[in-house]
């Protein structure tokens, strides 16, 4: 895991929301990801940081990434980027013509989307 203070903070809070927005106990958390009950709790409360091993687990368990995790990337619904990516692999199982496309018409919605955040559309 990175070392600032900032990411394990990060850390520590989306892993207890995530956690809560499932409806798991610290509990069950810990038996998916193989760890004490009083190890997760000890993780939200930012008071020990786990190992790298440990990070990708929870956050594997959660559905999330560490990037998320850790804020690296903030998207606000890892959920939601998940099936971006699932999207994004299937696309690129398509012929090169679709791919094409389908990059044509994201660059057209984003452009679309940017102009709309811009001028409060």
């Amino acid at each position: 895991m990175p070392a600032s203070a900032a990411s394990l903070t990060n850390f520590a809070r989306h892993m207890a929301e995530l956690r809560k927005r499932r409806g798991w106990s610290q509990p069950a958390l810990a038996e998916k990801v193989g760890t004490a009950a009083n190890v997760i709790g000890r993780y939200e409360r930012g008071e020990v940081t786990p190992s790298l091993d440990v990070a990708r687990r929870i956050a594997d368990a959660l559905g999330s990434s560490l990037d998320y995790m850790t804020g690296e990337n903030t998207a606000a619904d890892p959920e939601r980027e998940k099936a971006f990516a699932d999207r994004c692999r299937v696309a690129t199982a398509l012929p090169a013509t679709d791919q094409d496309r389908i990059l044509d018409l994201l660059d057209t919605l984003i452009r679309d989307a940017k102009a709309r955040s811009a001028y409060g559309t």
